[in-house]
C-alpha cells in the first residue's frame, strides 16, 4: 500500500478513535544537506515533476493545509491542487500577529480564503481588517515560548470539521510539530542536491533533542521510494 492509501486508511481509523485534533501529515522537500531554502531565505525549487505530483496528491488527500506566515511572506504560495484531480484543501496560516500580506496570492484570489491562527489578544482593528476581506481568524492561546499553542489550534480545527491536516512548513512550524509529537505521518522528499541554505529544523530542535533528556523525533519503520530524480522517505512518527 502506497503512502496516499496508507494515510487515507489510517486517518479513517484515527478519526473514529480520537476527536480532539485532526490526523496530521508532515510533508516537505529538502536538499541532501537538510535545507529548505537558500541562505538568504529565497525559495528554491527542490522537487522534480514526479515529487510535485505526489505533493499535490497529498494535498488532495487532506482537508486542510498549514504553513507559517514566514512561508507566506517569502514564497507567496497558492497551496492548491493543480497537478492532479481533487479538491484544494483549506489553507491555514500560523500568523501570531497577523502579518500575512493582504496582497498575497492566498488572499488576492478572492475565494476559498485562508484561516489565520493568531494570538488571542491580537490587535482588534487588524483582526477586523482580515475578516472584512473574508478570512477567518482563529484566536489561539500561546505557549511558554510565545508561539501559538498547537494543541489549542488543532482542537479548534477539529471543531470546525477538519479531520485531516497536511503541514508543509516552514522551519519553525516543522520544528514545533515534531517537538510536541503532534505528527502522525511524515513524508519527506529528498532532492539530490546540496543547497547550503536554511535548515529544515530550527535551533530549538537541536537543543531539545538531547537523547539523554528528550525523546528523539524519529520515523518508525521508514520506507524509501523513488520519485523521478528524488527520493521520498515516509513513515509514522514514533510516539514516546
Amino acid at each position: 500500500m502506497g503512502v496516499i492509501e496508507t494515510i487515507r486508511s489510517e486517518a479513517d481509523r484515527f478519526i473514529q478513535q480520537q476527536d480532539d485534533r485532526p490526523y496530521v501529515t508532515l510533508s516537505y522537500a529538502q536538499s541532501l544537506d537538510g535545507c529548505l531554502a537558500t541562505r538568504d531565505g529565497r525559495p528554491y525549487a527542490l522537487s522534480g515533476d514526479e515529487a510535485l505530483h505526489l505533493t499535490h496528491s497529498l494535498r488532495a488527500a487532506h482537508q486542510a493545509i498549514l504553513v507559517g506566515v514566514g512561508t507566506v511572506i517569502s514564497d507567496d504560495p497558492l497551496l492548491t491542487v493543480r497537478l492532479v484531480n481533487g479538491e484544494s484543501p483549506q489553507a491555514v496560516i500560523v500568523d501570531t500577529n497577523l502579518r500575512t500580506p493582504l496582497n498575497s496570492r492566498l488572499i488576492a484570489r478572492g475565494h476559498h480564503l485562508p484561516w489565520l491562527a493568531a494570538r488571542s489578544n491580537v490587535d482588534e482593528a487588524c483582526r477586523q481588517t482580515f475578516e472584512a476581506v473574508g478570512c477567518k481568524v482563529l484566536r489561539c492561546s500561546m505557549d511558554e515560548g510565545g508561539y501559538i499553542l498547537l494543541p489549542d489550534l488543532l482542537s479548534q480545527l477539529r471543531r470546525l470539521g477538519i479531520t485531516t491536516l497536511m503541514v508543509e512548513g516552514g522551519m519553525h512550524v516543522i520544528t514545533s510539530f515534531l517537538l510536541r509529537q503532534l505528527v502522525d505521518m511524515v513524508v519527506i522528499t529528498v532532492a539530490p542536491v546540496w543547497l547550503g541554505g536554511k535548515p529544515s529544523l530550527a535551533e530549538e530542535m537541536v537543543t531539545h533533542s538531547a537523547p539523554d533528556r528528550y525523546p528523539l523525533a524519529q520515523i518508525s519503520a521508514p520506507r524509501l521510494e523513488p520519485a523521478g530524480r528524488d527520493m521520498v522517505l515516509w513513515g509514522h512518527l514514533k510516539k514516546e
